[in-house]
């Protein structure tokens, strides 16, 4: 098989199909938006390089940071004042997902819950 194992776990009367994905998404991975922020930093220092002079003084680091980032004042302001209170930055929560819902008892009746038990019973026998 792939590394991409598929696991069948049963809940009461429910089938839920888990995926794997710890050997397809390494740790120490790059998303796409800190892609994007390195981007746009990238190319504003690279202007600045160009023009050999600052495009913002130093003196005003918020609007600095925002114009590196791309991001808006406002939104440098609200992170650097939870810093300063909290003493870090606060990610949301993140979203735990169960797993696609395959089949339900209510729509299931005696013949497939029989077949879908000698399917798994099989898998499990056959590995």
């Amino acid at each position: 098989m792939s590394p991409l194992q598929n696991r069948l776990k049963r809940r009461r009367t429910r089938i839920y199909i888990h995926l794997n994905i710890s050997a397809i998404m390494p740790l120490n991975c790059i998303l796409s938006k800190e892609n994007k922020i390195v981007i746009k930093v990238l190319r504003y220092f690279e202007n600045e390089c160009s023009e050999n002079q600052l495009s913002i003084p130093l003196s005003q680091p918020v609007k600095k940071a925002a114009a590196t980032t791309g991001v808006l004042k406002q939104n440098v302001n609200r992170i650097k004042w939870e810093v300063k209170n909290t003493g870090n930055v606060h990610s949301p929560s993140k979203q735990r997902h169960i797993g696609k819902l395959i089949y339900s008892s209510t729509n299931l009746d005696d013949f497939d819950l029989c077949v879908t038990r000698q399917i798994i019973s099989k898998f499990y026998v056959g590995n």
